[in-house]
């Protein structure tokens, strides 16, 4: 029975991002300041505000101290799910869509004693949705009735503390440390019934909780040019400090010419841990003129030792790539263009994603002031049918330099 209600409960599954795969989560959402308008590409210095995120030896690149705050002035996601399940041998879509609104990246760095150093909170996911459907058949066999009634949280924040150090003839080395904290709830309660009939019903209620605590380190290198940049980082695996989680659900179920049934599920100790895989990253910057810059990024992320909770599959080895261009117009005005792209996993634990990027950032006064949007899509195939999850959004950032 339980099987079955999850059958139906397909969105609970893949609307929460299915909670499996961190690297979908934590490159989804643009970060940063000029790094937000290139997909996420930050590894050769092409964000030098945000480089305790993306690669810490690139904080060379900074001059002084500045404060930068970028953040999502709102984001919209809308999912589709074609053929999702069926009721009374019909076919049904589900669907669901929501608006958000969110800071994600807040990054403070200070010069001193011959060191760049750097401290950031971020936001690399979030996702609250509550929302209900309702269908009917014209058949009832033996139900012609379905409601599903969702709401799911999810949210990862991140902490990095990092420094860098110039090491002379264009070379500079950096660390930092980084902290998560991940949040998981689902609810979903499930109806089926017959109008004709009272006496045949199916009733489920499901419940997940879980959160994580976890600690990990990133070194960087980066080699500057006259022209060219190219920078290399190693992450390692998350160690787990603290983890927890809640499982629990019941089935109803009722017919004319059956007993009714009732079944229940609970585990309230449940081991939950969101582990991260080692990650090894590449990127380039090469300025193809006064004006046009172009950069790339590759990052390799190996596989998670284990899933969010230990019934979950864990998510396979995959990578990202990313891509941008930066055109100055004037010396006050810039605009950027980025592209990403990350493949689907052979086990569903990550689906197939291409996010856009394009923007501008003005510069008044003391301070950098950035806007543009995002959109990302991303698709997978269901055992009846396809999902496909859109994001859209408007990004502002200002970055301000505290050196009066």
């Amino acid at each position: 029975m339980r099987r079955f209600a999850l059958g139906f409960g397909l969105l609970a599954i893949v609307l929460s991002s299915n909670a499996q795969n961190q690297y979908f989560n934590q490159q989804l959402l643009p970060l940063g300041d000029e790094s937000a308008l290139l997909a996420n590409s930050g590894i050769a210095g092409q964000s030098p505000n945000s480089a305790v995120i993306f690669n810490p030896a690139a904080l060379v690149l900074n001059t002084g101290n500045s404060f930068s705050f970028s953040g999502n002035a709102y984001f919209e996601f809308e999912y589709t799910a074609e053929g999702a399940a069926s009721l009374g041998g019909e076919s049904i879509d589900l669907n669901a869509s929501g608006l958000q609104f969110m800071p994600t990246s807040l990054i403070y760095h200070l010069d001193k004693w011959g060191w760049n150093f750097s401290f950031a909170l971020c936001v690399p996911n979030y996702l609250d949705y509550t929302g209900e459907e309702r269908f009917e058949s014209a058949s009832g066999s033996p139900f012609n009735k379905l409601n599903i009634t969702e709401g799911v949280k999810e949210s990862l924040y991140s902490g990095f503390l990092g420094a860098g150090k110039d090491l002379g003839e264009g070379w500079s080395l950096g660390f930092s440390i980084y902290g998560n904290y991940y949040s998981y709830s689902n609810i979903i309660v499930i109806e089926q019934f017959s109008t004709g009939n009272p006496a045949d019903f199916y009733l489920y209620n499901g419940y997940q909780e879980a959160e994580s605590y976890s600690l990990g380190a990133m070194f960087g290198l980066l080699k500057q040019w006259e022209s060219l940049r190219l920078g290399l980082t190693l992450t390692s695996p998350n160690l787990n400090l603290f983890a927890q989680g809640v499982d629990r659900g019941s089935t109803s179920i009722a017919g004319t010419n059956s007993i009714p049934k009732f079944t229940s599920y609970e585990t309230n100790d449940v081991k939950t841990h969101l582990s991260n895989g080692a990650r090894i990253g590449f990127g380039i910057d090469y300025k193809i003129g006064t004006k046009l810059e172009w950069s790339a990024d590759f990052n390799y992320f190996g596989a998670q030792s284990q899933g969010l909770f230990p019934a979950s599959q864990a998510g396979e080895a995959s990578y990202r790539a990313s891509t941008g261009f930066k055109y100055s117009i004037n010396s006050n005005s810039v605009s950027y263009l980025g592209f990403a792209y990350l493949p689907s996993s052979k086990n569903g634990s990550q689906r197939e994603t291409t996010v856009l990027t394009a923007g501008s950032r003005l510069r008044i006064g003391r301070t950098l002031n950035s806007v543009g949007v995002f959109f990302a899509n991303s698709s997978e195939e269901l055992l009846n049918g396809s999902a496909q999850f859109d994001y859209f959004g408007i990004m502002i950032g200002s970055t301000v330099d505290l050196d009066f």
